[in-house]
């Protein structure tokens, strides 16, 4: 500790720079003892070389040669004066030392009710950082600004009483051992800055700022270290502080700001200041000289008082210190206040507004609309969406949650305000629910009073309460005691019901914005968005399959045109339209990932189901006609890329309706096009013979080598021996019926006459090269649902189970076969293979009934040629690898078929196959009887009597035939059947 010049000695004069007790103020001295003479050495020198310039003639006049650590000590304080005025409006101060200005009504006596001393503390702790920076240029700097006038005001403003005066002295060491004959050297005046370091250093900083002004509460009272503090970085505290920073919320770690500390000292000032006007108004009495003054003084100091303390206590009564949750912000601070919380939400509000607008025009705004916001009026809250008001206010006054959180729910509901229907659904499900408990209130007070009303007629027919039974005597109790926290839990539960109704409503909301998306030919889903894996550069264009149904936008009327022109035509849009903002959040991309995946379900699957059945129908046709290797339906589909779903649905318009008949469009295209091939056989016909006619000659030459060559050809053995094959006779109803009765169906939609149009269309993409990996996935999930039905197993049993669930479920009947026969031995010929085909079953409507049934596809799967022109299809390979689906499932003919072909036996093990053999084998039905022991030694001729005659005993018994043999014992005789008895 530096010794204090004793009281009443003249402080001696400041020759040379002091040496400071610190280890810092050292280096400060030596640094300011070399400048001197260092500067002495430089000028030297600038002035020989400004000697020799000057003899030259070049005007420079010595300054060519100086620097920057050549500047005198008056131009380098000049120059911290400007760099402090120019870092002021970055370095702002929290708003809980920002000055306020009051109504000029509300001031007394021209007092601004506001603490001047603790900002100003606040801004020479903040700014004594910035002119740290400047004085490490060099240490000529940092000598010069060591003396700067900006330390003696933050000198005044800590210590305003100067009452630690021996921070701003040193003690020199003693002098060499060598010269005791010198005096011992005095104290030595340190510099400003380090006497203003020295004193902070050495203070509590929120006692500084917390105490009245005046006071100079915690000066010489640190104890420990802090860092980290915004705008300040380390900071002093007292052991109080200290010790109690992470038990309690003590202060806020932004401002420092001590609630309960300035409040105390707050009233401990007030007191003070009363007893100073008691003190002078004794003195007037006695009639002291100046005592007049001083209780003027005294009023105006206990008004000041007076009013500090009212605003500690009705103006700021509670900082809401809470719990610092947002590291992401105040990082490494322990504890925050409301004040501090407000400011920084604003700002980040701003800054994220402003992000925003870079993106997305009109975001930024939105978003500042949500917050009740406004760029002219910071710090100012005040939002109107429920759930974002929530969040603030719970966020501000508690200290639970982040900046981040709150900025994050306000943005997304800013996006659903803007972008969806949300408010309108919202407030049409919230009125709904007010129509519901207004009816249900109203029903639950008439039975009320009906119960009521039941009650006092029982009364008054009761003599007294004793003649009443159990249940009337219930009924006396007029008054309901209701329990203290049912008004709690009913909020609670009002809260979570409509926490449950923001996310039904959010869905719902979602899934409307993602059906416009895909009705105006944006196919694109809006995860590939939140992952940038879209091509914004790649515009596709979309256009409606059905453009007539489409219904024009009315034309608005022309009021400068004559009254006999006609309206102008609309402006035909193009599709899609301009792309609208994403989803803000992964939350909300994620829910709209969903909406879209279900609207592209609900848009596009009927119209691909269309698509599944012409495919079907076209295929049973192929195979009723006869065509050689007619595909199967769901080979067909599997071929079929992505890219040809698409064009299907954007060229093909009979899609888009449903219960079209495609056998008849089939043979309607047949008869155009031959029409279309008659015509034009008439016209090179009609051109030959104008061509000949201009040389007839020629022509009759031509003609008669023609008739002569025709007239050899026909003339052939071959014409006339080789039968001329019948036309290809259409199948009847009946007859397909015949052949399709028992074998599996494929269930498909009945022909409508008319077609019915689907809605909604939406617009198809020109092409789809450009949807990312999601957008593709959703399309293909539902082309995969709309192709499941040729994949279903057409057994028996699930053929059964489906007709029985579609009966239940009052859907389209399917045919179902008859119980199947007892299995019966047959053999079938490569003949009756070669001729099984596919057989077509559509039955027509019935418009007289009514009848709305499907119609059904009848395949008969039992031909090897089909079988082998299956397997060529399947192992050919597709280049839509995803969409390649498993084999159909085999028959039991085809397996036998498989084993027979295979040379290599093999050992069976465990039960025999369950399988009827299907070999011409004759088994013997004979039944067994029980013989006696003594007509075992020899032979009867009879089956069924004895030698004498008589029937033998037998046992109730039943018929049960023999599993069939294995591999290794076909060759041996076949085992009669055996009577089991019961």
């Amino acid at each position: 500790m530096a010794s204090t010049p004793p009281a009443g000695t003249k402080t001696p004069p400041t020759t040379t720079t002091a040496l400071s007790i610190t280890k810092g103020t050292v280096a400060s001295h030596d640094q300011s003892v070399e400048a001197p003479a260092a500067s002495s050495a430089s000028s030297a020198i600038g002035t020989k070389s400004a000697t020799i310039a000057t003899s030259r003639g070049d005007g420079y006049k010595g300054k060519a040669l100086r620097s920057w650590p050549q500047l005198p000590p008056e131009i380098i304080r000049l120059i911290a004066n400007f760099h402090l005025e120019l870092a002021a409006p970055t370095q702002n101060l929290p708003n809980t030392w920002e000055p306020r200005f009051y109504p000029r009504d509300t001031l007394r006596n021209g007092h601004r009710p506001w603490p001047f001393a603790p900002r100003t503390i606040f801004m020479a702790a903040r700014d004594t950082r910035t002119l740290e920076l400047l004085m490490s240029v060099c240490p000529q700097w940092g000598v010069a600004i060591e003396h700067h006038s900006f330390w003696n005001a933050a000198l005044n403003a800590i210590d305003p009483l100067d009452q630690y005066p021996h921070y701003g002295w040193a003690q020199p060491p003693p002098a060499p051992e060598h010269s005791s004959s010198a005096p011992a050297p005095g104290p030595v005046k340190l510099t400003p800055y380090i006497h203003f370091r020295n004193l902070i250093q050495a203070s509590c900083l929120p006692c500084l700022l917390n105490g009245p002004s005046g006071w100079s509460h915690g000066l010489a009272q640190g104890r420990r270290i802090i860092n980290g503090v915004p705008r300040l970085g380390t900071i002093t505290v007292c052991k109080p502080h200290a010790e109690r920073r992470s038990a309690t919320f003590f202060y806020c770690g932004v401002c420092l700001r001590d609630g309960d500390l300035a409040r105390r000292l707050g009233q401990d000032a007030l007191r003070f200041a009363q007893e100073q006007v008691l003190r002078a108004e004794r003195a007037v009495r006695d009639r002291q000289p100046g005592a007049e003054i001083q209780r003027q003084r005294a009023a105006e100091a206990a008004r000041v008082a007076y009013d500090e303390a009212a605003r500690l206590t009705n103006v700021m009564p509670a900082e809401c210190l809470g719990v610092n949750e947002d590291e992401g912000v105040f990082r490494g601070i322990h504890a925050t206040c409301k004040t501090c919380r407000i400011e920084w939400l604003c700002r980040q509000a701003m800054t994220a507004a402003d992000e925003r607008e870079k993106e997305v025009r009109g975001e930024g705004e939105m978003l500042l609309k949500t917050l009740g916001m406004a760029r002219n009026r910071p710090g100012v809250l005040g939002p109107m969406d429920p759930q974002v008001r929530d969040a603030v206010m719970v966020y501000l006054d508690l200290a639970e949650g982040t900046i981040s959180s709150v900025l994050s729910l306000a943005i997304d509901r800013g996006w659903l305000s803007s972008q969806t229907r949300w408010v309108e659904l919202m407030g049409q499900a919230l009125a709904s629910r007010k129509l519901t408990a207004a009816a249900e209130g109203a029903e639950y007070a008439a039975g009320l009073l009906g119960r009521n009303a039941g009650r006092r007629g029982r009364r008054g027919k009761s003599v007294s309460p004793a003649s009443l039974g159990e249940h009337d005597l219930d009924l006396l109790e007029e008054y309901d005691y209701e329990d203290e926290d049912s008004e709690l839990d009913e909020s609670d539960d009002e809260r979570e019901a409509t926490s449950a109704l923001e996310k039904t409503i959010t869905e719902m909301a979602l899934g409307d914005w993602a059906r416009g998306r895909i009705l105006d030919g944006s196919w694109v889903d809006p995860a590939d968005i939140w992952y940038r894996s879209d091509n914004p550069d790649f515009p596709v264009q979309a256009v409606h399959p059905v453009p007539w149904a489409v219904s024009p936008p009315p034309s608005p009327v022309d009021l400068e045109s004559p009254a006999g022109d006609s309206p102008s035509m609309p402006t035909v849009n193009a599709h899609p339209g301009p792309p609208s903002p994403p989803p803000p959040s992964y939350a909300l991309a994620e829910a709209a990932h969903h909406g879209h995946i279900r609207q592209m379900r609900v848009v596009l699957l009927p119209v691909l189901r269309n698509i599944v059945r012409r495919i079907v129908v076209e295929c049973a046709l192929d195979a009723s006609e006869g065509v050689v290797g007619a595909p199967d339906p769901a080979m067909r589909a599997t071929r079929m890329s992505l890219a040809d779903v698409v064009r299907e649905l954007r060229e093909e318009e009979g899609v888009w309706f449903d219960g079209v008949d495609w056998s008849e469009r089939r043979k309607n295209a047949r008869k155009d096009a031959e029409a279309r091939e008659r015509e034009e056989e008439d016209a090179q016909r009609a051109r030959r013979l104008t061509d000949g006619s201009d040389d007839s000659s020629e022509d009759g030459t031509s003609r008669t080598s023609d008739t002569g060559s025709s007239a050899t050809v026909h003339s052939t053995p071959t014409l006339g021996t080789t039968p001329t094959p019948p036309p290809p006779e259409e199948p009847t109803k009946e007859t397909l019926q015949e052949r399709t009765h028992g074998q599996p169906t494929i269930a498909v939609m009945p022909v409508l006459h008319p077609p019915r149009l689907l809605r909604p269309i939406p617009h198809v993409p020109d092409t789809i090269e450009h949807l990312p990996p999601y957008s593709m996935e959703s399309l293909r999930l539902v082309w995969r649902e709309a192709c499941a039905p040729l994949y279903h197993c057409r057994c028996t049993v699930c053929e059964r189970a489906m007709a029985a669930a579609q009966a239940a479920q009052g859907g389209t009947p399917v045919n179902v076969p008859p119980a199947p026969a007892p299995v019966v031995p047959a053999v079938v010929t490569d003949t009756d293979r070669d001729k099984s085909p596919l057989v077509l079953h559509l039955p027509a409507e019935d418009d007289a009934q009514g009848l709305d049934v499907g119609s059904v596809v009848s395949f008969v799967e039992e031909s090897d040629l089909v079988s082998k022109l299956e397997d060529e299809e399947y192992h050919r390979g597709y280049d839509d690898d995803q969409l390649a689906v498993s084999a159909r499932k085999r028959s039991v003919d085809e397996l036998e078929s498989e084993e027979s072909a295979d040379d290599v036996t093999r050992d069976r093990g465990g039960t025999p196959p369950k399988r009827a053999r299907t070999g011409e084998r004759e088994y013997n039905t004979t039944g067994f009887f029980k013989r006696r022991s003594e007509e075992l030694d020899g032979d009867t001729d009879s089956d069924d009597t004895t030698s004498e005659g008589h029937p033998y005993k037998r046992a109730r018994s039943e018929v049960a035939e023999s599993p069939p043999a294995s591999r290794d014992s076909e060759q041996e005789t076949p085992t009669p059947a055996v009577r089991r008895p019961r």
